[in-house]
């Protein structure tokens, strides 16, 4: 299994159009089972940052809310899944972040590639 971390800085009222772009996996060589776990820093309610997950066409978690945590919290394996699918060959993995808020959000994420 191959695990990737990403750490994310999202501006107010920006949109990140795909935070996975500069990834070595970010297009599949081969199918794959691909696990997402995120977690947005702050505590401010209702959350404000949203994520979108798609391989190729297939939209893997259709735009949403993400788990609001301290900053030294997380994402946690066991507590933080946001999204899972199964990526075909040269699928593109798209990993978009929106942020609403009139304040800048960072959001941390595991991705797990198993081939």
């Amino acid at each position: 299994m191959l695990s990737e971390f990403l750490s994310t800085p999202v501006g107010a009222g920006a949109t990140v159009a795909n935070a996975f772009a500069n990834s070595r996996y970010a297009t599949l060589s081969r199918p794959a089972r691909v696990t997402y776990y995120a977690v947005e820093d702050g505590a401010t309610l209702p959350p404000d940052l949203e994520m979108e997950v798609t391989h190729g066409n297939v939209i893997v978690r259709s735009i949403s809310a993400i788990p609001q945590v301290a900053a030294t919290v997380g994402p946690n394996r066991n507590e933080h899944l946001v999204a899972s699918g199964v990526a075909d060959i040269n699928d593109r993995i798209v990993i978009r972040l929106v942020n609403a808020s009139i304040a800048a959000a960072n959001v941390r994420i595991i991705v797990d590639i198993e081939f």
